[in-house]
């Protein structure tokens, strides 16, 4: 009785995780972000390769030398920080739109009138990957899509998918001319950090 007892308390255990060993990096982070840091601590620093696409979080710990008794404290640090995200509701992001430069949105004209090819506005997008977890995506869109935020500036349309909404809220992108490098610049005050490149963000 007691043998059974102390197995059905470790099943009800396992059952009550929300992350398990067998789940991809990507969709962990994805769903949990606060999951980034406490991956990085342990030394799994593969949360921003494109390997994390693919890799269970298990493959990934054991990838980088993790032993066996690293991984379970890893797997009941996650759990137990991250239960009270799960069970609490999360406060919703109060932007839900982007706002772009005047500077951006002529680049962005420009660029897409050269495209061709029956594009009718720009998507914008917070893509895993970067060396930070998530990079900042942009390619021109002939469609809207289910679920999408749609916002009309002179002349173009942006398209952002209800997922990255929730990360790119308020972001201000830009464009800048400099010699020592042009291109577009992303102001997000949802990030916690990034690389120095700013194309990749926590």
């Amino acid at each position: 009785m007691e043998t059974h007892s102390s197995s059905h308390g470790q099943a009800n255990t396992q059952a009550s995780n929300i992350i398990t060993k067998d789940m991809i990096i990507a969709e962990v982070v994805a769903e949990y972000p606060e999951a980034a840091d406490i991956f990085e601590s342990f030394g799994l620093h593969c949360v921003g390769c494109s390997a994390n696409t693919s890799d269970t979080v298990e493959a990934g710990a054991l990838s980088h030398g993790m032993e066996d008794s690293q991984i379970e404290e890893m797997m009941s640090e996650l759990n137990s920080k991250l239960s009270n995200v799960h069970h609490e509701a999360r406060p919703e992001n109060e932007h839900t739109e982007l706002i772009l430069t005047e500077k951006a949105i002529s680049k962005l004209k420009d660029l897409m009138t050269a495209q061709g090819n029956g594009f009718i506005g720009v998507r914008v997008s917070a893509v895993p990957g970067g060396c930070s977890g998530y990079m900042y995506g942009m390619d021109f869109e002939k469609e809207q899509k289910e679920g999408d935020t749609v916002q009309e500036f002179p002349g173009l349309k942006v398209f952002t998918d209800s997922k990255s909404i929730k990360m790119l809220g308020g972001m201000t992108v830009d464009y800048v001319d400099a010699l020592t490098g042009s291109g577009f610049k992303f102001i997000n005050p949802n990030a916690r950090g990034g690389c120095g490149c700013g194309k990749s963000f926590r």
